[in-house]
């Protein structure tokens, strides 16, 4: 039974019925209208919302990619001025120690000619004191064997003139004085020569034994100040290898270290954008989804109250009484 019937029935006139449908109906209308606007401007306000939040995440998702750039080339910057330093450091250290090396070795080389130079002369006056002794042994047999030679002469002279004078010059046994006085005066000779050419072979054993002995003293210092000199600088280049090993190792540390810092901080700044930029998109899609939640909602009430509105206009003609 429709609205007038059910009007009519319990003794409505029809025309008053007619007129209570018809406003029923456009009451039902205008609550549909007015459901449009109200859902119009939710979902107005819902895009807006969204459109903020996805223009919100775009600008921060370029802010934090700018931010990260200028980090990552500042960190750059930083660790490339770090290595230059470190890097000249160590290489004014290596210079500085170079130098000193051969500082070390100049003045050890200086020491070594220095050393050789006063053994020389030790060797040359000991040569020098030697031939003077050679020289002196050389004219004291000079001296002796003549005065050998003198005293055999005068005593040769005397005889021959003692013979003349008793007669005996002419004879065998003057002949064989004269003859013995020239033996033993030969045998001394030979008694000196032979004691002067020991003396003399003595000196020489000595100067050649003493020259030896000085220059093995010579050799034996040179080669042991040689040997100082080398392992003293061996030592100093092993330490200064030593020692630029333990500072690369360290600046390796150091960048490592460095670069896991650095890389820590952009993974920072990475995450910040990923968690800006998904929060305003979720942020967006919530709104987005309200927005046509809110639509779908006003569809629907909009078809229900205009269809019961215009049922409610037209659903008596529509139905007979």
């Amino acid at each position: 039974m429709s609205f007038i019937g059910a009007a009519v029935a319990v003794g409505i006139g029809g025309t008053a019925a007619a007129a209570i449908g018809t406003g029923l109906a456009v009451g039902g209308i205008a609550a549909g209208v007015g459901s449009i606007a109200s859902g119009v401007l939710a979902k107005q306000a819902a895009d807006a919302k969204a459109r903020a939040y996805r223009n919100m995440a775009q600008w921060a998702g370029g802010q934090y990619a700018d931010l990260g750039r200028y980090q990552q080339a500042t960190q750059q910057d930083l660790m490339n001025a770090f290595v230059t330093s470190r890097r000249n450091n160590l290489q004014e250290y290596t210079d500085q120690y170079n130098t000193l090396i051969a500082d070390y070795d100049s003045r050890y080389r200086e020491l070594e000619q220095a050393y050789v130079q006063q053994a020389q002369q030790v060797e040359q006056r000991f040569g020098e004191g030697m031939g003077r002794v050679r020289a002196t042994a050389e004219v004291g047999r000079i001296n002796t064997l003549a005065a050998i030679d003198s005293a055999t002469e005068s005593n040769l002279r005397r005889m021959t003139q003692a013979q003349a004078f008793t007669g005996l010059g002419g004879t065998t046994f003057g002949q064989a004085a004269l003859a013995a006085e020239q033996r033993a005066g030969a045998l001394q000779r030979g008694v000196v020569e032979e004691q002067y050419a020991s003396q003399l072979a003595g000196i020489e054993q000595a100067a050649v034994s003493g020259m030896t002995q000085l220059q093995q003293q010579r050799l034996a210092g040179q080669m042991g100040l040689m040997g100082q000199r080398v392992t003293g600088g061996l030592q100093m280049r092993q330490q200064l290898g030593q020692q630029r090993f333990a500072t690369q190792e360290e600046t390796a540390r150091q960048v490592i270290g460095l670069g896991a810092d650095f890389l820590q901080a952009q993974v920072n700044v990475e995450r910040e954008r990923v968690a800006r930029v998904l929060g305003g998109k979720e942020a967006a899609a919530q709104y987005a989804g309200a927005g046509y939640q809110t639509a779908a909602a006003i569809a629907g009430g909009v078809g229900g109250g205009i269809a019961s509105g215009l049922f409610g206009l037209y659903g008596g003609a529509l139905r007979p009484y």
